[in-house]
């Protein structure tokens, strides 16, 4: 029986490894081909911007981030050397005119011929802070928004290189699922909590996360980088969370937490961070942390913070 065994071995590593060549042509016949011309080169200015455009851009595309990891997206300026590292590239892709005023500008003034400049808030329907102060910025915290974001980076891709339209749509199409898996983790993480009121002791960013999911929503500050809000600003989201209810001030990722500290001393709650991804830690960026890690983070800290009860 041995001796049968050992002979049948190498008939079944051979069929094996028949099969998956077999998958893999399959798999490649389904795949869009890609065409072997040289990498779209893309300058992104912000973390969320740059994510989007990598996924789009897969393989066929380097993607560098003008704003470096640890800055600050709000008041950022560019200088003499993001000039000569974007003039280059064939796109230059931004969050929108409401996020970078600064951009589309900077983008024209560069001696580069040909340069397809992408605003990838095109199509998004800005939502105004409860200041009604301009425009909420933070689009890409809605996935739907997110959606739009990716749909404008396989329009650009595709109009700059082409032969390769199918590669992006076809990387357009896997960010879509992604993107809608999360929306339905959102939506059952967040369906049923003691607690529906998000204060957050930062700048108004979760907007447009909060009315997706019927949110109430109170920050400290407006859409843009304030100067350090004043005591009576502390004291109304202090009297917002009291009023709420909340058990949990929210803490915004790389700003102090003193102003969540001092309202969650104020009220007796727990502090917890959330991440509106306009920028990122050099440490989080060099580990890898993307778009989905980090919006998954902060459905954890929601639901947390929220005393949701567990899918």
């Amino acid at each position: 029986m041995k001796d049968s065994g050992a002979r049948l071995k190498p008939i079944a590593l051979l069929l094996c490894a028949a099969l998956t060549v077999l998958a893999a042509c399959r798999k490649a016949r389904n795949a869009p081909a890609v065409s072997p011309e040289r990498e779209v080169r893309v300058v992104a200015t912000i973390f969320p911007v740059y994510d989007i455009m990598r996924e789009t851009g897969g393989i066929r595309a380097s993607v560098s981030l003008l704003v470096p990891p640890g800055a600050e997206a709000h008041s950022f300026e560019p200088r003499p050397s993001d000039a000569v590292k974007s003039a280059s590239v064939q796109v230059f892709a931004y969050a929108g005119d409401s996020m970078e005023p600064w951009a589309r500008k900077f983008a024209a003034g560069l001696d580069s011929s040909g340069l397809l400049i992408a605003d990838l808030s095109r199509g998004v329907r800005l939502r105004a802070p409860a200041s009604g102060a301009g425009s909420d910025p933070h689009i890409w915290l809605d996935f739907a928004n997110a959606a739009a974001m990716a749909e404008n980076a396989a329009r650009a891709l595709s109009a700059v290189d082409p032969p390769n339209k199918d590669y992006y749509y076809s990387n357009l199409a896997v960010i879509k699922r992604r993107l809608a898996k999360l929306d339905a983790e959102y939506k059952t993480g967040l369906a049923s909590c003691r607690s529906r009121a998000v204060i957050y002791a930062g700048h108004f960013s979760f907007g447009y996360l909060a009315a997706r999911y019927g949110l109430e929503y109170h920050a400290l500050g407006d859409a843009g980088p304030d100067a350090e809000p004043s005591a009576g600003r502390v004291a109304g989201l202090a009297r917002a969370a009291r009023a709420a209810g909340a058990k949990t001030v929210f803490a915004e990722e790389m700003s102090s937490p003193k102003f969540a500290q001092a309202v969650a001393s104020e009220i007796g709650a727990q502090v917890e961070t959330l991440n509106p991804m306009h920028e990122i830690t050099r440490s989080d960026f060099d580990s890898g942390e993307d778009y989905y890690s980090i919006m998954e983070d902060n459905l954890r800290a929601l639901s947390k913070g929220l005393g949701c009860a567990k899918p």
